[in-house]
């Protein structure tokens, strides 16, 4: 169609139609605020959408979800993280105290990650989970931002801008082992990652770093299990 009117930040496909969200108002000249349907000829809202930008979606017991820095949703309040069942809009009942950047299934739970540091009330440094309508810790979390999470071999990793986790050095990009995060590899000596995505065996990191225990990798690397 004619596309939307400003940025989009994320893309999914949900049921028959691909959703795009991120911040902007109209898609296809319908009022659509930050989140849109296209079912293969025209944009469509979702509801009243969002009160301001969406960052990352996901599908979650068929269910869309979407995180950013709103607040509220469909005019529901949602703090930061939103359900659409299909035809409305509903809470996860979590009031975060920052912005959530990344979303991804790992198993029964919602893994979420971004630059919060509790919700509703309690501890969670940058990364959270979501399972029965209850939010709990994912490990002791990061001192720093979490941009994307992925997972490659069944198990989550998460990337962002953080270099530590439990006391121990993970630069830039960690692994779940159990409920501690963990390093991979030397990790990323500079920058920060802002993407993994799964591709033929390997999760491919991208972001603004430069090298790698050393080595010059200029903002994109791939790491198969054991190595970049």
């Amino acid at each position: 169609g004619t596309g939307a009117g400003g940025t989009v930040n994320a893309t999914i496909v949900f049921g028959s139609e691909v959703i795009a969200a991120g911040y902007f108002a109209v898609a296809g000249g319908q009022l659509v605020n930050n989140i849109a349907r296209w079912n293969g000829t025209a944009w469509q809202p979702l509801g009243l959408g969002t009160n301001d930008t969406i960052f990352a979606l996901a599908i979650y017991n068929n269910m869309l979800v979407a995180g950013g820095r709103f607040t509220s949703a469909g005019g529901v309040n949602c703090n930061k993280i939103a359900l659409w069942n299909g035809s409305s809009w509903s809470s996860t009942n979590g009031i975060i105290n920052g912005n959530v950047f990344a979303l991804a299934v790992n198993g029964a739970y919602l893994a979420v990650g971004g630059n919060f540091t509790s919700i509703n009330g309690r501890a969670m440094l940058r990364v959270a989970k979501y399972q029965s309508n209850a939010w709990d810790t994912i490990g002791t979390g990061f001192n720093g931002d979490v941009y994307s999470l992925a997972l490659y071999n069944t198990g989550l990793y998460a990337g962002g801008n953080f270099t530590i986790s439990d006391g121990l050095p993970v630069k830039r990009i960690a692994r779940l082992v159990v409920n501690n995060w963990t390093a991979v590899g030397f990790g990323m000596d500079d920058g920060a990652v802002y993407c993994l995505r799964v591709f033929s065996n390997s999760l491919y990191i991208g972001g603004t770093f430069t090298t790698i225990g050393g080595s010059t990798t200029n903002r994109i690397a791939r790491w198969n299990g054991t190595s970049f």
